[in-house]
């Protein structure tokens, strides 16, 4: 009979911890006080967490990029009401080709240029009658993929 390959030795180690605490808990109850419980405890957790750390790290990432794509959507925002108020006073919007100079004039960013989103890309805009529509590329830079961030707007 061949022995079972220990694939997932690792990942039970946590738990064949617990099991073996308890045991010792049940055997030996006056040797734990509060305070070494508690550390065995956060030992536990701290290990669950190490071997979970390639999913923490995604959670991370996945939080990071949403951050990002929130303050794009934020500039996007402020460029919004820069183009209604110049349409509620004109009656036009800039064309694309003015649209990056407008921006530049009209809305103040905290750092770099009014026109990129968060990953330094050039927005476009697209003008269509009353309407128009703000398009930034994304986090990869590719347009047309679906990580890009549109926003319509117009009267």
């Amino acid at each position: 009979m061949s022995k079972a390959p220990e694939r997932n030795r690792l990942a039970t180690l946590p738990y064949r911890a617990i099991l073996e605490v308890s045991a010792l808990m049940k055997t030996q109850r006056g040797v734990w006080t509060s305070t070494t419980r508690k550390l065995v405890g956060a030992f536990i957790v701290l290990a669950l967490v190490d071997l979970n750390s390639s999913h923490v790290r995604g959670v991370v990432r996945g939080l990071v990029t949403s951050w990002q794509a929130s303050q794009t959507e934020m500039k996007m925002g402020a460029i919004a009401a820069a183009l209604d108020a110049e349409y509620a006073s004109s009656a036009r919007y800039p064309s694309a080709e003015e649209f990056h100079e407008f921006v530049r004039t009209w809305v103040s960013a905290q750092e770099g240029d009014p026109a990129r989103d968060y990953w330094g890309s050039v927005m476009t805009f697209t003008p269509e009658g009353v309407y128009y529509e703000l398009h930034s590329c994304g986090k990869d830079t590719v347009c047309g993929s679906e990580d890009d961030i549109r926003r319509r707007g117009g009267y």
